[in-house]
């Protein structure tokens, strides 16, 4: 079952770094980690970062990302009971 985890939690990270790559280039720039995570320095980047949120299409992006890193993890979570089962079966 502890593989079955590992590969699970493995496949949605994957998941999360390819719905980064996918979903966060905006005009030919990627959106800064930090700043999907709501992380801000100072005032005026957090201002920008709640402007972005709601009208910038923000909160779609990370939506979207999560969704991504949801799927490695059930695809995860599915191939490692299917291999954990058929390596019982060669016993």
């Amino acid at each position: 079952m502890r593989n079955v985890l590992i590969t699970a939690l493995l496949l949605g990270v994957i998941g999360l770094a390819v719905g980064y790559f996918l979903f966060a280039g905006r005009a030919g720039n990627y959106i800064p980690v930090w700043r999907l995570l709501g992380i801000s320095h100072n005032e005026l980047q957090s201002l920008t970062n709640e402007l972005l949120t709601r009208f910038g299409g923000l909160a779609v992006v990370r939506r979207n990302i999560l969704i991504s890193g949801l799927v490695g993890v059930v695809i995860g979570f599915l191939g490692g009971i299917a291999g954990h089962s058929r390596g019982r079966g060669r016993r």
